[in-house]
């Protein structure tokens, strides 16, 4: 599970639109990631599912996604 953590944004002064584009953003980056990062490479092997959660300034959380093996082999 990887914790992140927005230190300008506040869950309140985004929209759901803001939010998608955050998740659209965040998720896309992160499966290439785990696809060219070697640093990934046993958990590739391994086949786990990596779990993201986005929390604003004040911990509240925006957003949560996973990315699944099917998603980045």
């Amino acid at each position: 599970v990887y914790y992140y953590q927005s230190f300008k944004d506040s869950k309140d002064s985004l929209t759901n639109e803001d939010i998608l584009i955050y998740k659209n953003s965040w998720k896309s980056n992160a499966v290439q990631v785990a696809k060219n990062n070697p640093n990934n490479q046993s958990f590739v092997e391994a086949r786990i599912t990596f779990i993201y959660n986005l929390v604003d300034k004040n911990g509240q959380e925006i957003l949560e996604f996973n990315i699944s093996p099917s998603e980045y082999q």
